[in-house]
């Protein structure tokens, strides 16, 4: 997985040394610095790097930095991709934290140029950075694990990085965050806090109760070596009584973070719309727009609208529709109003998957084409805009 992933970031780097959002877009100078710096973390852990590949988008970055053409976020960002490529321009950085400093930043901005002056071994504004970022409230996931990386690198007091870890990780729900970018900047600066943390305690035991019967006893001290545990629970290991009371139990004092999950499968025959932001609704008709109440015949060709309603613009929205079972589609076109801002399209075995950079504000519609291969009868989710209908 890790050889596919770095082979497709290869193979979606352009001419210039940049990195767009696909393989054959524009430049994106905030992708370029994240690529680089995913390239130089790799790197670092001993991975084998296309040395190239890096040079030429560490040259791009350079060149960016050089111009002044990027936004104060994206030239922070490459910075600190460029000091962990060993690559970063001690003349250059010394200039952008002495803007920051000017203005009194303390965002992402400024942390990300005090962890460059780190990487690079600029000690004094690294320091100086610092210092002003002490007074840093970040709010946002990515931004409270970028300042728990702060904090680790420049050695601050355990009890204030324990304190921003138990935050950012209070921000946390189920096994993620948010949105990937946010678990992964919380993952590695969570990674840094356990090399960090070496005095942490070990708890002395650990049992998990489900309904009363005990699921998990751990008191070896070989058991309770490891920093995680996992415990998967089968059918049998339940009870089938609602509302069974889950307990931990922790001897010796240290302190546990858990995660729950539980999975499963829900009827669902009926949908109404949720949520007030994005709505989005599909409607199937006949390729002359009447609405589909027939039965359809092998080979009929239908339309699919997809109808995306947005109180306000949004950045970088991903429209993903299922192909209703029974049906193939019919070519890899992509109609409707919104088709023009879509930058990308993909016909999945399973479903069609489009990206646009930014929708505007207002109603849009997506539509593309589907025939009936296959005979039989199958029932889509009753719903506001969406009859039971036999087909």
């Amino acid at each position: 997985m890790l050889h596919k992933g770095l082979e497709r970031l290869y193979n979606f780097q352009h001419a210039d040394g940049s990195w767009g959002w696909w393989e054959h877009d524009a430049a994106n100078d905030g992708m370029s610095s994240y690529v680089v710096y995913g390239l130089a973390r790799c790197r670092s852990t001993g991975t084998e790097v296309a040395s190239t590949v890096l040079d030429s988008g560490c040259n791009f970055l350079v060149g960016r930095l050089k111009d002044r053409q990027m936004s104060k976020p994206d030239r922070a960002a490459a910075c600190l991709a460029l000091a962990l490529a060993g690559r970063a321009e001690a003349g250059l950085l010394r200039a952008e934290v002495q803007e920051c400093l000017a203005t009194n930043q303390l965002d992402a901005t400024a942390a990300c140029l005090a962890l460059a002056c780190r990487n690079t071994g600029l000690r004094e504004p690294g320091e100086r950075l610092f210092a002003r970022m002490r007074q840093w409230q970040p709010s946002q996931s990515d931004d409270i694990a970028q300042w728990l990386a702060l904090q680790v690198a420049f050695g601050a007091p355990l009890e204030e990085c324990r304190t921003t870890a138990a935050k950012l990780l209070a921000r946390r729900s189920g096994q993620h965050w948010e949105s990937t970018r946010a678990t992964s900047w919380a993952l590695e600066a969570l990674a840094q806090m356990l090399r960090y943390d070496v005095a942490r305690p070990k708890p002395g035991r650990l049992m998990v109760s489900i309904g009363g019967k005990t699921v998990l006893d751990l008191a070896r001290p070989e058991d309770l070596s490891t920093p995680v545990y996992r415990l998967r629970l089968d059918r049998a290991s339940l009870t089938m009584q609602e509302g069974a009371a889950v307990r931990m139990r922790v001897e010796g004092g240290a302190p546990v973070t858990f995660t729950l999950n539980a999975t499963g499968i829900q009827r669902l025959d009926h949908l109404e719309p949720e949520g007030s932001d994005i709505k989005l609704t599909r409607t199937l008709t006949t390729l002359d727009g009447r609405p589909l109440d027939n039965r359809l015949k092998l080979g009929d060709v239908i339309a699919v609208h997809l109808s995306v309603e947005l109180r306000q613009p949004q950045s970088y929205v991903i429209i993903e529709d299922r192909r209703p079972a029974g049906c193939e589609f019919a070519d890899e076109q992509l109609d409707g109003t919104a088709a023009a801002h879509v930058t990308h399209f993909e016909f999945r075995d399973d479903r069609v998957c489009t990206f646009a950079g930014g929708l505007p504000a207002g109603r849009h519609e997506l539509v593309y084409y589907l025939r009936a291969e296959t005979r039989g009868t199958s029932k889509r989710a009753a719903g506001r805009g969406l009859p039971d209908v036999p087909r």
